[in-house]
């Protein structure tokens, strides 16, 4: 997996419970341009894949709970689209590396400036973020609450 440019496809992990909004996200992402890879909750599948991670946290249910604590020490930028950024300030203000919030309608051109400042943060990453990465393999075995 090589590092993406600002204008360059993805890799993007997609965390968020399976059906129709999931599927919508995954479709504009790849409309966008952009590759995906989605885990499944309950338990949370292997969330080692993809350079930018996009967790869906928007309606009722709390299943995106269960993987923040792996979330807060991930060095990939984080972009998290939901209805209420309140509800996840504790993680924003554990987390390190870059983290983005996303709220209100869905707009393609939203998705792509987002986007674009997550590739930024990973070129500025570089290849140290990589070799961290390589080979390590992380599972959640916690079920969704």
């Amino acid at each position: 997996m090589s590092h993406a440019s600002l204008d360059e496809s993805l890799e993007i992990l997609v965390l968020g419970p399976s059906g129709p909004a999931r599927r919508q996200l995954e479709h504009t992402l790849h409309r966008l341009g952009h590759e995906t890879v989605a885990a499944h909750p309950a338990p949370w599948t292997d969330l080692t894949p993809g350079e930018v991670v996009v967790l869906d946290a928007r309606g009722p249910g709390t299943a995106w709970r269960a993987v923040a604590g792996e979330l807060i020490s991930d060095p990939r930028p984080l972009l998290v689209i939901t209805d209420d950024p309140r509800e996840l300030s504790t993680l924003f203000r554990r987390r390190w590396a870059t983290a983005l919030a996303m709220t209100g309608a869905d707009h393609d051109a939203g998705y792509a400036m987002a986007l674009r400042l997550c590739a930024g943060a990973l070129a500025r990453v570089g290849e140290p973020f990589l070799a961290g990465r390589a080979g390590r393999s992380r599972r959640l075995a916690t079920a969704a609450a």
